[in-house]
């Protein structure tokens, strides 16, 4: 458990996209409990791979109809839970939710981290809630997150490495919000289109 979350270093890519899925379509207990949810076994396993084979851990995946899920790409058939180390999942769940009303978030870290990390958070969230790359001209095409300071922090990442433009609309069912981000093509400056390569 890092004594300084706020500029945590050495937080690698994979790490950082397998935070990334778990913000969006995951969930950690109480207890330290890691897991993920989606349609894809495949994917869920992959996923996993990037904490599991660093780490030593093992899974269990289990289906069921009853698996919540944020995003759109999810069918909500299968849940992944990692036989993780729980002080690792207790200091996970401490930075992925805010702490009165326990919404999701982008971890303070990852917003004062690297380019590269950042990308990789962002694609972790992507992959599991974002609009799928349907699009021949945009690499992003736009995701949906049902808290404020998580599609806050997502646009901040995105801005920080791409120059696609942004909208945000918010859309209520009842009590409960939806941010809807979309992309559309990179800006304009000058003439010249701006292309931000990592390098």
């Amino acid at each position: 458990d890092p004594k300084d979350e706020s500029s945590l270093s050495g937080v690698g890519c994979d790490l950082a996209k397998f935070i990334g899925f778990v913000v969006g379509c995951g969930d950690v207990s109480s207890d330290g409990v890691v897991g993920i949810n989606g349609g894809d076994v495949d994917g869920l396993i992959s996923v996993a791979d990037l904490v599991t084979k660093t780490f030593g851990w093992s899974h269990v995946l289990s289906e069921g109809n009853d698996v919540s899920c944020g995003g759109s790409n999810c069918k909500k058939l299968f849940r992944l839970t990692l036989n993780n180390d729980n002080n690792f999942g207790l200091w996970l769940r401490k930075n992925i939710y805010t702490r009165r009303s326990k919404l999701k978030r982008v971890p303070m870290f990852i917003l004062n981290s690297c380019a590269k990390v950042k990308k990789a958070f962002f694609d972790g969230y992507y992959l599991a809630c974002g609009s799928g790359h349907t699009s021949k001209i945009r690499e992003y095409v736009g995701f949906t997150a049902d808290s404020q300071p998580l599609s806050l922090g997502l646009t901040f990442l995105f801005k920080s490495f791409s120059n696609q433009t942004i909208r945000s609309n918010v859309e209520y069912d009842g009590k409960n919000r939806c941010y809807i981000t979309t992309f559309g093509n990179e800006s304009v400056r000058g003439g010249r289109r701006l292309i931000k390569k990592l390098r």
